[in-house]
């Protein structure tokens, strides 16, 4: 294949993935937007549009000199680059998972894990289905680049997916551990409730949204206020929205 090649594979993929972020939406905004105020909303959609922008820009400027050097399609190089990528970003997750879990302290009160698991379980397996057996089919046809890639992209989020619904809504008393990453009290500004969601103000980051939102069940609502309540109250300039 040339390097001016895999166009139509790159029509292919945007309409694939399109369809399927037309339907993870249009499930999202169905069944799970009601639970989000607007200005929650609005805030994850402007931080996936940032993310996807950075990802996008990080990747090509990888691909480009990788398919100068070893004269590979430029499709084919940027699912390298994002294998290389979501790769690296799982390693890391595991190792600040890790570290934050030894500063987290001990458990004040488990929420248990997310409750929309059997979707994203789904999402998952799709992901592996779709990109790490097609690549598997592409290496063992001899374009290597690309089953490399295809393969790194469905197994990482395939695994990230499986750790992610592993893990657990936790109230600990090193801050508020969701699913295996912990936000510690001193980054909380304020929060507030949504029905049985708290939602958490938290002091905004380049990668994170000013916003959390944690699904609590509604027989340990009560709990969870009065343990946010004297964590947050606890804070210099900490507003607490009941």
């Amino acid at each position: 294949m040339s390097r001016d090649g895999g166009w139509l594979e790159v029509v292919i993929l945007v309409i694939a993935l399109g369809a399927f972020f037309v339907a993870f939406f249009g499930y999202w905004r169905s069944k799970m937007a009601k639970e989000y105020p607007e200005e929650v909303l609005r805030s994850g959609r402007w931080n996936v549009w940032v993310m996807m922008a950075g990802i996008v820009a990080v990747t090509s400027l990888i691909a480009a000199p990788i398919s100068w050097m070893f004269e590979q399609p430029f499709f084919a190089s940027m699912l390298f680059a994002g294998g290389v990528l979501i790769v690296g970003q799982l390693v890391w997750t595991l190792l600040a998972s890790a570290r934050a879990l030894r500063k987290a302290g001990a458990v004040l009160l488990d929420c248990g894990p997310y409750p929309q698991r059997l979707f994203h379980l789904l999402t998952g397996i799709g992901m592996l289905l779709f990109m790490g057996v097609g690549g598997l089919n592409r290496l063992l046809a001899g374009e290597h680049l690309t089953g490399l890639a295809g393969m790194m992209l469905g197994g990482s989020t395939f695994l990230g997916t499986v750790l992610f619904l592993f893990g657990r809504l936790q109230l600990r008393e090193g801050g508020v551990w969701s699913y295996g990453m912990l936000m510690p009290w001193e980054k909380v500004e304020s929060f507030y409730w949504n029905e049985n969601m708290l939602i958490v103000r938290r002091r905004p980051t380049f990668l994170f949204s000013k916003f959390a939102a944690f699904p609590v069940p509604g027989e340990l609502k009560g709990r969870a206020e009065e343990i946010m309540r004297s964590h947050a109250q606890s804070l210099a300039g900490s507003e607490v929205i009941g």
